[in-house]
């Protein structure tokens, strides 16, 4: 329950206060173990998790030790237990997409890609390593293998519906658009539950203008999944090519897009001090310079883990402000129990993720939305002297409401916003947004946050 609410310091406190025959066993250090990780106290955590690999070696340790390292930026030792861990269970989805991250990171061209290899190589083949297989080839660019590979597949496994999908997404990076939407409009039928596959297929049809048709399928999926961010995403887009005033009632920018002043943590006379101190921490945490591989930042670097679980106590002051502010949003907002934002507003929530992303000049965030979020919460930390309101260029402005389909003269920007240092943005995970590229040799320094909602 703690773990839910996000109280990791007390789950500590419930660890030391366990009778001492219990504290030791295996599955509970095991679990004090990643509550160190979480909290970001990574030399602690790995120090329990070396003990318990002594008693007792097994992929799941492997992975997690593989992780800490890498939380540690000891990306040789990372890579030995991410291996360990695949020699155990050779299909280990994560451990898989950890390292080809890691070989990314370290620029390691020749060895991307390696692992599936060695392990479809050695092993029987499993659809779900392929499917996996395939998702990072496509990350990398690496479009001739993930055809060939996906070829391949659904023809060794003729009934595995993930495998087509996958198989359509190739087809239709290479133009090959109708035998791709064929397929799509195929899953959908045989699964109109499956999100993924609703999301794919409206995609054709709001490419194609046929709109009606997109809200027809994207409506049946939400009847299955109806907080499922993307699916609200995409059909406000078709709700606003339709001209239907259903997409002013979703996204209505004016009432749910608000921005707010961080109040000063206590012990500080303004934000501005405040952040003066809090830039310093996060730019030490900025130290990996290469672009993340599954992430929206363009020319920049992302943190990982959950930022704000972190034991700190400047990270402990900035979440109590941001806290008030997201307070103070849900007061505000309307009751409707149609509306997929405010049918789950209990005036209660939780930070699911939060991370910091430095942009750099010529840096931007591709537009996006949250997935895993109900409310999305951007805080600005550093903004370089550059961004202002009169700036032509926008440099470095959040932008709403365009898409990241590419829809050129169909594409439309809803709202605009300059942000200054202390401010938070507020707004729901299924409104698109990006920022304008960054002009600047000062970077841009924020903490974004997925906020959800707690009964």
């Amino acid at each position: 329950m703690y773990e839910a609410l996000g109280d990791l310091e007390k789950i500590e406190l419930q660890f030391q206060q366990l009778p001492e025959a219990i504290f030791e066993q295996f599955h509970f250090k095991y679990k004090r173990a990643c509550n160190f990780r979480n909290l970001g106290q990574f030399q602690e955590a790995l120090a329990l998790f070396l003990s318990l690999d002594k008693i007792h070696s097994s992929a799941e340790l492997n992975y997690v030790i593989g992780c800490t390292y890498y939380d540690l930026k000891k990306l040789d030792y990372a890579e030995i237990h991410l291996k360990q861990c695949l020699a155990q269970a050779p299909n280990y989805i994560p451990a898989h997409e950890s390292l080809n991250k890691l070989y990314w990171e370290k620029s390691a061209k020749s060895s991307l890609m390696s692992s599936y290899q060695t392990t479809l190589k050695k092993f029987p083949a499993n659809p779900v390593l392929i499917h996996s297989q395939i998702g990072q080839l496509l990350q990398i660019n690496d479009l001739e293998s993930a055809m060939k590979i996906s070829i391949q597949a659904v023809n060794l496994f003729k009934d595995n519906l993930d495998l087509k999908h996958a198989y359509s997404i190739v087809l239709d990076k290479f133009g090959e658009h109708e035998q791709a939407f064929n397929i799509l409009y195929t899953l959908v039928q045989q699964a109109p539950e499956n999100a993924r596959y609703a999301v794919d297929l409206s995609n054709f049809y709001i490419q194609n203008h046929e709109y009606k048709l997109a809200v027809k399928h994207l409506e049946e999926a939400i009847k299955f999944n109806p907080y499922n961010q993307e699916l609200w995403a995409y059909l406000s887009t078709a709700w606003r090519l339709l001209n239907d005033e259903k997409y002013f009632w979703l996204t209505n920018y004016q009432q749910f897009v608000r921005v707010m002043e961080l109040p000063p943590p206590k012990g500080y006379k303004s934000i501005e001090n405040f952040n003066d101190d809090l830039k310093s921490l996060l730019l030490n945490l900025h130290t990996n310079d290469k672009q993340p591989l599954d992430q929206s930042v363009r020319s920049g670097s992302q943190t990982t883990g959950h930022l704000l679980y972190r034991s700190n106590e400047l990270l402990n002051l900035f979440k109590k402000s941001m806290t008030s502010c997201i307070n103070n949003y849900l007061m505000a907002l309307p009751k409707d129990p149609t509306h997929p934002l405010l049918v789950r507003n209990q005036h209660r929530f939780t930070t699911k993720g939060s991370w910091s992303v430095k942009l750099d000049h010529g840096g931007y965030h591709a537009n996006h939305i949250h997935p895993h979020g109900w409310l999305s919460a951007p805080s600005y930390i550093s903004i370089p002297d550059e961004m202002n309101n009169s700036d032509i260029t926008k440099s470095g402005w959040l932008k709403l409401g365009e898409t990241s389909l590419e829809l050129g003269q169909r594409e439309a920007i809803a709202m605009e916003v300059c942000p200054e240092p202390g401010q938070i943005i507020i707004f729901p995970s299924y409104i698109w947004h990006g920022t304008h590229k960054l002009i600047s040799n000062q970077p841009r320094l924020t903490i974004p946050c997925d906020i959800m909602p707690l009964r």
